[in-house]
C-alpha cells in the first residue's frame, strides 16, 4: 500500500502517531492558549525559550518537586517552579556545625544604684554564632540569649573600682530567664578612693533554645562602679565588663570514613566497621602496636632453628614467652634464656619453625591488637589487665622448695612464668591458685629466682 501523508494546514486538528522531522521545529504558542501534553527529548531539543517559562524549570533534570525536610523553608512552600531554599537551623540561619558561641563587651562606664540589684550591659558585638545580646535596659543591652540549645561555659571579667574611701562590698551573680540562679552569687570587697578590683569566673549551664542571662551585681553604696577607660599611647582601651559564652557540648559526627593519619592520644571510644576501624594502615602495623612498651613483641621464626633469637626490646630480663610451632600448636622450649633485657634466646632438642609471643604480661602482640575487640568496642585497650598494667614481679632470694606469692591481682588462675637466678625458664612441679590473691609454686627441690604472675 501507498504511504499516506497528512497536510497540517493553519486553523485545522491534526493528529499523528509519530513526526519524524530531519532538521527542526520552529513554532510558538498564542497568547491565551496553552500547551497540553508531554514533549520528550534532549535538554538542546525540548528547552527553547518560547516553549518553557523559564529555563531553569526544564533543566532541573527530571526534578518538578523539592519537598522542605527538617530546619528547611522552601518559596514558594510547594517546592514548585523556581524555588529558593533556606536553612532555620541555629537560630536565624546560623551553621550549629561550627559551634555556638559569642565574645561581647562593653565600652560604657557602668553607675551603680545603692542598694539595687542592677544588670550588667553590653554594647559591643565582637563575634557571635547562635549566641546574641538583647533586652535594651539598664542602659544597653543585658541580656546573653543562646540561640541553641546546649551546656555553655559563660565567662566575664569586669573592672569595679570606686571614688570614695572606706569599705565598701560589691555582689556579683548569674541570672537566668529572669531568675536568679542559687549559690551563684560572689562577694569582693574594695578599699580607698580609686581601689581596682577585676571580678573573672566562669559558669557553666545547661541551656535551651533562647533561654538568657544576666550578670547581676549589688552593693550599698553609690560611688561603686563598672569602669571602662579609653586607650592612651600603646595601650588599648579597657572595657568596663567583657563576656564569651561558648557551647562544650557539640561535637563532629562523620558517618563516613576516615583516611590520613593521626598524631597524640585518643580519649573515648571508637565504633565501626572492620573495613572502618581496623585496616592494616590504623591499628596492624607494628610502630602501632608496639608504641606501648608493655604491650608485647611477635616474632616469627620463618625456616626451621634450634636456637631463636628474638630482639624484643621490652627493657626486663623476665619477660613472659609463648611459643607456638607454624600451625598455632603451643610449644615446650628445651629452655628459655634472657641475653640481656631487650634480648631473649629459646632453644630447641631440634629444628623448629613458628611464632613466639614476648610481653610483659601488661599487653598483648601486634597480631591480636586488630581484633575486633580491639577496633569496635568501647574498652579499647583490650582487657583491663592492659589498661591498668596490673602484674607482679616476684623474686625469691634465698632458695627455697616452695613459694608463695602474693599477687593481689583478684584471680585464682592467673598466668605464671618462672625463671632461674640465670634467668632461665623453669618447669615448676605445680601451680596451685590458693586464693583469688595468691599462688604457691612447688618445686623437686629448693630453688632461688624470679615469677611473672598476671
Amino acid at each position: 500500500m501507498p504511504n499516506w501523508k497528512k497536510l497540517a494546514v493553519s486553523g485545522s486538528a491534526a493528529s499523528f502517531a509519530s513526526l519524524l522531522v530531519d532538521t527542526s521545529i520552529t513554532a510558538s504558542i498564542i497568547s491565551g492558549s496553552q500547551f497540553t501534553g508531554s514533549l520528550y527529548g534532549t535538554a538542546s531539543q525540548a528547552v527553547s525559550s518560547s516553549y518553557t517559562s523559564t529555563a531553569s524549570f526544564a533543566l532541573n533534570s527530571g526534578v518538578t518537586q523539592l519537598l522542605a525536610g527538617s530546619n528547611i523553608t522552601l518559596a514558594p512552600t510547594n517546592g514548585l517552579g523556581q524555588v529558593t531554599v533556606s536553612s532555620t537551623s541555629g537560630g536565624g540561619g546560623f551553621n550549629t556545625a561550627t559551634g555556638s558561641y559569642g565574645s561581647f563587651y562593653s565600652t560604657q562606664t557602668q553607675t551603680n544604684v545603692a542598694g539595687t540589684a542592677r544588670s550588667m550591659s553590653l554594647n559591643v558585638t565582637d563575634i557571635t554564632n547562635g549566641v546574641s545580646i538583647s533586652g535594651s535596659t539598664n542602659p544597653f543591652n543585658t541580656y546573653i540569649k543562646t540561640e541553641n540549645a546546649g551546656v555553655y561555659d559563660i565567662q566575664f571579667s569586669a573592672q569595679i573600682d570606686k571614688t570614695d574611701s572606706g569599705k565598701d562590698e560589691v555582689w556579683i551573680w548569674l541570672r537566668k530567664n529572669g531568675t536568679d540562679l542559687q549559690d551563684t552569687a560572689t562577694s569582693i570587697q574594695l578599699t580607698g578612693n580609686g581601689d581596682h578590683y577585676v571580678a573573672a569566673w566562669n559558669f557553666f549551664v545547661n541551656s535551651a533554645a533562647n533561654d538568657y542571662y544576666q550578670l547581676m551585681w549589688y552593693s550599698p553604696d553609690a560611688n561603686v562602679r563598672l569602669h571602662a577607660e579609653p586607650g592612651f599611647g600603646v595601650v588599648p582601651g579597657i572595657p568596663s565588663l567583657i563576656v564569651t559564652a561558648n557551647r562544650v557540648d557539640q561535637f563532629l559526627s562523620n558517618t563516613g570514613s576516615f583516611n590520613g593519619s593521626f598524631s597524640g592520644s585518643f580519649t573515648g571510644s571508637l565504633a565501626g566497621t572492620a573495613s572502618q576501624a581496623v585496616s592494616s594502615s590504623y591499628a596492624a602495623t607494628a610502630s602501632f602496636a608496639n608504641s606501648f612498651p608493655d604491650q608485647g613483641f611477635q616474632f616469627t621464626q620463618a625456616t626451621g632453628s634450634s636456637t631463636w633469637t628474638v630482639n624484643h626490646n621490652l627493657n626486663t630480663f623476665t619477660p613472659l614467652v609463648n611459643v607456638y610451632d607454624s600451625i598455632y600448636n603451643q610449644l615446650i622450649p628445651a629452655s628459655v634464656s634472657s641475653i640481656d633485657a631487650n634480648t631473649t634466646q629459646i632453644t630447641f632438642s631440634t629444628a623448629q619453625a613458628g611464632y613466639a609471643i614476648i610481653s610483659k604480661g601488661s599487653g598483648i602482640s601486634s597480631q591480636i591488637a586488630v581484633s575486633a575487640s580491639f577496633a569496635t568496642t568501647a574498652s579499647y585497650a583490650i582487657t583491663a589487665s592492659y589498661a591498668s598494667s596490673v602484674g607482679v614481679n616476684f623474686e625469691q632470694v634465698t632458695p627455697s622448695s616452695t613459694w608463695t606469692i602474693v599477687h593481689n591481682l583478684n584471680n585464682k588462675h592467673p598466668l605464671v612464668q618462672i625463671y632461674d637466678s640465670s634467668d632461665a625458664t623453669i618447669i615448676p612441679q605445680s601451680i596451685v591458685g590458693t586464693n583469688t590473691n595468691t599462688v604457691t609454686i612447688t618445686f623437686s627441690t629448693a630453688i632461688n629466682g624470679y615469677a611473672r604472675v598476671v
